[in-house]
């Protein structure tokens, strides 16, 4: 896999490319979304990043983006959205037109809106992996102990 991250995230595992029929299917219901994602999830799907050696965000393919975007009804709460990725602490990134305009937002799982509640993370994709852009809001799990921390591996999905 060939991607550049800022220094303070690590690539942590992830699951076989996209496939061209779910990226199709994705760009279907879903024209616009966020920058890198595309350029990422043809690489890999299911990729887990660390931030300083703590928390998560796990990146869905397009088959798992467009299956958790059903499971969380993001269309009826936030029309347009594109929920793309979670960090494991119970929220979600959406991808989509909040109060700061256009650019990647951060939300809880039950409170699903680009509304006052929802905190702006990025721009986009390429500014949280190029440039750590709102990690400090995203990776809020515990860190993880130094002994798990290997090279990057593969890890078998159903979803990609």
């Amino acid at each position: 896999m060939e991607f550049t991250l800022d220094s303070s995230l690590r690539l942590y595992c992830y699951s076989l490319p996209a496939r061209k029929e779910d990226m199709e299917s994705l760009l279907l219901k879903y024209p616009e979304l966020p920058g890198g994602y595309e350029d990422l999830t043809v690489q890999a799907t299911g990729t887990v990043f660390l931030w300083n050696e703590k928390g998560q965000l796990r990146i869905w393919g397009p088959e798992e983006a467009l299956a958790m975007n059903a499971a969380y009804n993001v269309d009826e709460y936030a029309p347009g959205a594109l929920a793309f990725a979670d960090n494991g602490a119970g929220e979600i990134l959406l991808y989509g037109t909040g109060l700061s305009g256009l650019g990647v937002y951060i939300v809880e799982t039950g409170s699903i809106a680009l509304d006052s509640d929802a905190a702006w993370v990025s721009r986009d994709l390429n500014g949280i992996l190029l440039r750590a852009d709102g990690a400090e809001l995203i990776f809020q799990s515990d860190p993880v102990d130094e002994s798990e921390i290997t090279e990057p591996f593969l890890i078998e999905s159903e979803l990609r």
